[in-house]
Formats: C-alpha cells, structure tokens, sequence
C-alpha cells in the first residue's frame, strides 16, 4: 500500500494529515495484530522530487494524495489495474468522470439528496413540505434542493426570510396546525441557522414539525444537542461517530494506548478507509476494484458504498442523524 500525503505542505506540516496518518498506522496495527502483514510505503507529494514511479506501479493500493492539483497528473500515469483513493477532499469527486479515481468522501451534492429523499420519503398526505432560505444571500443549496424536489415531482412551498427579525413571525405563520410539517432548511449560515431552529422548537409543541438540516449544522457552537431535539432536527452526514458503539470505544482505547491522545475525525476517517480497503483487497485479491460496487462496509466514522462513474468511483454513503 502507498500512501501519498503533502507531510510538508507549505512551510508547516498540518496536523490534520499526521492525524489521518496515525489513524492508518492504527488500523494497520490491528491487523498485525490479527497475523495479517501490510506492507507500506509513504510519500510526501510535497517533496520537490515528486512521487516515485514505483508508488503507482508496485503497490495494490494508492491512498492519496489529496488535492485536485496533486491528484490529476498522478492519475493521469496509472497503468490499467491501479486506481488512486482520494481520501479527504470532496472537491475531487468530479475527477471520477474522466480519471481513474475512487473518492472516499461523500460529496455535499449526494448529502443534500438523501436529506432531501428523506423528508419525502418520511411524508404522508397530510403533511406540508416548506423549504426555508435567506431572500437576500445566494445560497447553492437551494438550488440542490429545488431540483431534487422538482425531480421528485414533490410538491412543496418555499419561505424566504427577509430579515432576522421576520423570522419567528413567518415560521408561524407558514407552519400547518394539521399534519406534520416537514421544513427543509437551504441554508449553511450560522445565525440564520440559529435563529430558524428557535422559531420551530418555539411552535413544535402544538404544531409538529421536523427541521431538515445539511450536515454542517452540526458543527454550529452555538446551536446545542438540546436546541436541535427541541426543534425535531434531521441531518445527513457523511460523517458520525456512535461514542456508545463498543468498536468505537475499543479504537479510542487502543489509539490513546498508542499516541497518548484521543483521536480525531481526521484519525477515524484514516482508520476508516485502511480498515476497508485492505479488506477488500483481502477477499478480493489483486483486482479488488472490480469489487467495489459489491463490496459495502459501516466504518465507525463513516460508510462505504461506491458507484461507477465513466472511469471512477464515487462514494454515496451517508449517515442519518436525528436528534
């Protein structure tokens, strides 16, 4: 296995890829543990001397690196029977279509469409579909969700908010006392954000409702795990660790064992890949990527379920959080 991370990116190594790094050798430790041997190889892409032919060739496994800019010319000199993972930047999904790319991360695209699926999946006929977004700030996640409706054929009403102050006046305004009211949220702005999740937990409780969030939200400090149960929040992420899942207890025992720290997503998400890709290269031998469709895995931070695009692979998992 090789594994192509920029250790020495700009001036100043980032700590982010020495997290995804240990979180390899994590994974790596168990399964020497297990009798199986790994061998492995690591390469700086930010080493002026470039990647040595040898990385691409002789190795069954590629991980890394991790731009556009570093993966595009690597993946260009592949021969037949390699593919490169790309392990940590969404942006480099697009590279599937016309390079021999097998992207880990979920894109935001395929999370705003299972958010979407989701709430309609979930809706009965008696429920209202209410798309809430910001008048005057341009927001992409609008038009992903639109679309996606409009796909469906689903019928729904958007409310745009003009002002902050509008907002609790038009949420209950807009929210049905009959049914449920399934509110899809196209907006990544914390303060808005904030502000809609108090409107709808303030009027849930004698008008039922569910606040469909993109992933980011749960990033938001300022809006609590107990905001978001108040106001029936929904999310899709690409990303979720179960801390009461025993797997996920015994990696962060053994990590602090390890490195003496708690692991990061950047070590789960290094962990997460290793674990499956060598697993399947494992059952699956040396053309393990003719496998990939078949071959799905829960990871404890993330899932894997890959789909074919013209020359490359893109991930189309994601994890359903409901609070």
């Amino acid at each position: 296995m090789s594994l192509i991370l920029p250790f020495k990116a700009a001036t100043t190594p980032s700590n982010n890829v020495f997290d995804f790094y240990s979180g390899v050798l994590a994974a790596l430790h168990e399964f020497g543990s297990d009798g199986i041997a790994v061998s492995l190889e690591v390469y700086d892409s930010a080493d002026s001397l470039g990647v040595p032919a040898g990385a691409l060739m002789l190795n069954d496994i590629v991980m890394g690196p991790i731009s556009v800019a570093e993966i595009s010319p690597l993946a260009k000199s592949l021969f037949w029977n390699k593919f490169i993972v790309s392990p940590l930047d969404p942006a480099c999904a697009p590279l599937a279509d016309s390079l021999k790319i097998i992207q880990a991360p979920t894109t935001q695209e395929t999370q705003i469409r299972d958010l979407v699926f989701w709430a309609c999946e979930e809706r009965s006929a008696m429920d209202s579909l209410l798309v809430v977004c910001e008048e005057n700030h341009y927001n992409p996640i609008q038009a992903a969700i639109t679309e996606v409706l409009d796909t469906l054929g689903a019928s729904y009403q958007i409310l745009r908010c003009e002002s902050f102050e509008d907002i609790p006046a038009l949420i209950g305004e807009r929210i049905s006392p009959t049914g449920l009211n399934r509110i899809i949220l196209a907006s990544e702005r914390e303060e808005f954000v904030n502000r809609i999740t108090e409107s709808v937990a303030a009027v849930r409780s004698s008008r039922p409702a569910n606040l469909y969030c993109p992933g980011k939200v749960r990033n938001f400090a300022s809006i609590s795990d107990e905001e978001r149960t108040a106001a029936g929040v929904k999310m899709v992420s690409a990303y979720n660790i179960d801390e009461n899942d025993p797997a996920t207890a015994l990696f962060i025992d053994n990590y602090k064992k390890l490195y003496r720290n708690v692991p990061n997503s950047f070590a789960f998400q290094g962990y997460d890949l290793t674990r499956y890709f060598i697993s399947i290269r494992l059952e699956n031998g040396y053309r393990w990527f003719r496998s990939l469709e078949e071959f799905k895995m829960t990871g404890l931070q993330s899932d894997f379920a890959f789909e074919r695009r013209p020359v490359g692979f893109v991930n189309t998992a994601v994890r359903r959080i409901e609070y």
